[in-house]
């Protein structure tokens, strides 16, 4: 059981985690603002996202809330129409 001491957070990170949904929106949407290309070389894994100064930013410009809906808009009547 001690083992499992430093685990119980990110446990319990991934159990809020399983509680809100996760689509393909949310997926993309979370690429377009942290301005990282799904399929680009990365210094770390996705979940590791180290925040506006993560190397894996193609652009360290923040997107308005506005222009990240219209880009996964785009992305996904593109997907849906395939």
């Amino acid at each position: 059981m001690e083992e499992q001491r430093p685990l119980e957070p990110l446990l319990l990170r991934i159990e809020n985690m399983k509680k809100a949904p996760l689509t393909g929106g949310v997926v993309v949407r979370n690429f377009v603002s942290r301005r990282i290309q799904p399929l680009q070389q990365r210094v770390n894994f996705g979940f590791e996202y180290l925040g506006a100064n993560d190397p894996s930013r193609i652009s360290s410009t923040k997107l308005p809330t506005k222009e990240v809906f219209r880009r996964v808009t785009r992305v996904l009547v593109k997907l849906e129409h395939r």
